[in-house]
């Protein structure tokens, strides 16, 4: 961030940009690890620097280069590590602050595994997942299409929670979603 000292290029913790990745200068996107993106949890601007998001934040601000036009929805903070042997995903809020909040939980410590799903108003807004990773992504994708989880919440912390959980309504939306596309 140093290099933009002398430079009119907006900036708080990282660079500032709009939806389409544009600074405050004509011409001039930025990606990665140095903007400020949407929270998709918060709605905030803040620095998210994981991979998968500045991936999309290149391509969007890409395409805007070249004259088309995209968005760039927003962020959620995630991380995926392993410690001793142990994988560990997390997403969003693992440790909330504040009223309205749900925490499902399933220890196991005979094989060191931990599943804790957060909620707020019946729809995950964050997780932590030990040693049984499995599912990850399916919770992830709640998170980011905002899915009220009320009709299947008691499943979700089972070892093999899957799409035949959820309503059947929502399994043919994403069904025709995956052969429309």
């Amino acid at each position: 961030m140093d290099m933009l000292n002398d430079t009119d290029i907006k900036k708080n913790r990282g660079i500032v940009v709009d939806k389409h990745m544009k600074t405050n200068i004509k011409n001039v996107y930025a990606a990665g690890d140095v903007c400020e993106t949407t929270d998709i949890l918060s709605g905030n601007q803040r620095l998210i620097p994981i991979l998968p998001g500045a991936y999309k934040q290149g391509e969007v601000a890409g395409i805007n280069m070249a004259g088309a036009e995209a968005d760039y929805e927003g962020s959620l903070a995630m991380n995926s590590i392993g410690f001793f042997g142990l994988p560990m995903i997390t997403a969003g809020i693992v440790r909330p602050e504040g009223d309205g909040f749900e925490i499902l939980e399933k220890v196991d410590k005979q094989n060191y595994s931990l599943r804790k799903i957060v909620l707020k108003q019946n729809r995950i807004v964050g997780f932590i997942m030990i040693n049984n990773v499995d599912r990850a992504g399916i919770i992830t994708n709640l998170i980011k299409e905002n899915v009220d989880v009320s009709d299947f919440k008691d499943r979700l912390l089972n070892n093999d929670f899957g799409y035949a959980d959820m309503p059947k309504k929502y399994r043919k939306e994403k069904l025709i979603k995956v052969r429309t596309v």
